[in-house]
């Protein structure tokens, strides 16, 4: 399953990645939140050097297993909507297109060559075809971020005020600011979420805040659970 090139290639690598998404963390959000985003960027590098460094049959098994939790995940946020209540501010779609174009394109790259492989390239290239189709599907079919009576919708999630610990913005662009939640029902590594707002909707996030978050007085300061 793994080589002892490839064990290098995971020790090296892991700590490779995981310094690189610190790095960008902490540029585009600050030292507080990329401190939050840590594990989840530790277990991301995990995930990706492995789906690099496995031998062809265990890479298209990974990538299958991980595929279906991705599709359990999404299903379930989009269970959670239903008693989302009255939308308060509708904040539109957090899209790429670039990235729907590539992803779109890898996808159908990686089928075709699967069917022209043998195996177990051909799993492997399958395998990778489904994954990014997936995700390309859940981009796709992601709704729009809003505040609601009830509770967030991010796109690709929701919940609701009362597992709201905690808020803090930072600034990402000129146009558009990072607005982070620490939640309190969501497992170690998805406890972080994160909103893309435009700035000129900022004052009247602000607002629903205020009404519906009880750490939002601390604000600006490093809040509770994000400190």
């Amino acid at each position: 399953m793994l080589t002892w090139l490839s064990v290098v290639f995971t020790v090296v690598f892991v700590p490779v990645f995981v310094c690189f998404y610190n790095w960008g963390s902490k540029s585009r959000f600050g030292s507080i939140v990329a401190r939050q985003l840590l594990p989840r960027n530790f277990v991301v590098s995990v995930l990706l050097t492995l789906s690099l460094t496995l031998d062809d049959q265990f890479k298209s098994v990974f990538i299958g297993v991980y595929t279906v939790v991705l599709w359990v995940i999404w299903i379930a946020f989009r269970l959670q909507r239903r008693d989302q209540g009255p939308v308060l501010l509708k904040l539109g779609f957090d899209r790429s297109i670039v990235l729907l174009i590539f992803v779109g394109l890898f996808g159908i790259v990686s089928i075709v060559s699967g069917a022209n492989s043998s195996p177990p390239k051909a799993a492997y290239y399958i395998s990778m075809g489904v994954f990014a189709t997936s995700f390309w599907i859940m981009v796709v079919t992601q709704s729009a971020q809003q505040l609601t009576a009830n509770g967030v919708q991010t796109g690709y999630g929701y919940f609701k005020w009362e597992h709201v610990q905690a808020y803090q913005w930072a600034t990402k662009a000129n146009t558009t600011n990072g607005l982070f939640f620490k939640l309190s029902n969501h497992m170690p590594l998805m406890d972080v979420c994160i909103l893309n707002i435009p700035a000129a909707e900022r004052p009247q996030v602000d607002a629903i805040m205020m009404r519906h978050v009880r750490n939002s007085a601390l604000l600006p300061q490093p809040i509770i659970g994000l400190e």
